[in-house]
């Protein structure tokens, strides 16, 4: 008939408060769309956070927190400064750490951390390593967190992800056209607009995306080792003009054919999910937040 279904089985193997246990996930490929889903029935187990606020919301009941962190998550654990890399206990890849960028103190807001504190957290989810290394972050339950302690998603994968691969196959493209980086042509064409142009921040250079995937998007190049601070003042700045809200974030590994960046998005604190049939089924966003008005109120966050 000329289609396969093809599927991935890993398995990862954990030590979790002494005993090893097996955590069993697979990869399946989209037959029609060739995109890539991941099935693993064990994060239905995965606390929610009103299952967590209801337990208590001080540092004693926090999993987060020392020492119950190094107590009650799996080994092996990465320590920089007070961060600390832990695997997740419900994982959906070999490597899928949870990285707490402070554990001395319950940190549910990200006003409460320094940048030193975020700079000791990427470099523990540098040390997770792997092929294609994703950070990322759910901040607040409207962004998919479970617990409110804040903490960053590391997760290390033999290929890239679904919008990983799009990315760089138009990158491939246009860089086989032009000779040019196509995310350094963006930022050259968004600095000459003007409109949603943010600046440079330490080791790389934001916008506002044009043409959002999600509410508030914002898109930052990286160009070299000290790219953090500025998602860090991106991340307050977000943080800041939009109170309540829920922000997600990814950082993508650099390519032979795509420069390293970071993606942010905001999420809306309604009851209403703003994720819907347009966005999950047709891949196709329906936007709320004016991008152009969005870059100038980041702006004065950013100043």
């Amino acid at each position: 008939m000329g289609l396969r279904l093809v599927k991935r089985p890993v398995t990862i193997r954990m030590a979790v408060e002494g005993n090893m246990v097996e955590v069993h996930v697979e990869e399946r490929l989209d037959p029609v769309t060739g995109t890539w889903s991941r099935v693993g029935p064990h994060r239905a187990a995965r606390e929610t956070w009103g299952q967590r606020e209801a337990q208590g919301t001080g540092r004693a009941a926090c999993p987060f927190c020392s020492p119950t962190l190094y107590r009650a998550t799996p080994l092996p654990q990465i320590f920089v400064g007070g961060s600390a890399a832990v695997p997740n206990r419900y994982p959906f890849a070999r490597a899928h750490y949870v990285v707490v960028p402070r554990t001395s103190a319950h940190v549910t807001d990200l006003s409460q951390l320094d940048l030193d504190d975020v700079v000791n957290a990427f470099e523990a989810a540098r040390r997770v390593g792997g092929k294609y290394l994703y950070v990322n972050m759910n901040l607040g339950p409207h962004a998919g967190a479970s617990q409110p302690h804040v903490h960053l998603q590391v997760f290390a994968s033999e290929r890239p992800t679904n919008a990983h691969r799009a990315m760089i196959l138009r990158g491939r493209a246009f860089r086989e056209r032009t000779g040019v980086d196509i995310l350094r042509a963006l930022l050259d064409l968004e600095l000459e607009v003007g409109e949603r142009y943010l600046g440079r921040f330490g080791d790389a250079e934001w916008t506002a995306a044009f043409a959002p995937v999600a509410n508030g998007e914002v898109i930052g190049v990286v160009e070299g080792p000290n790219y953090v601070e500025g998602v860090w003042r991106v991340l307050r700045a977000l943080s800041s003009a939009y109170p309540g809200h829920g922000i997600n974030m990814a950082v993508f590994p650099p390519h032979r054919h795509l420069s390293g960046h970071v993606r942010a998005v905001l999420r809306l604190p309604t009851h209403t999910s703003d994720v819907g049939f347009m966005e999950l089924l047709h891949r196709e966003p329906v936007i709320v937040v004016n991008p152009e008005l969005h870059a100038g109120l980041l702006r004065r966050y950013l100043a």
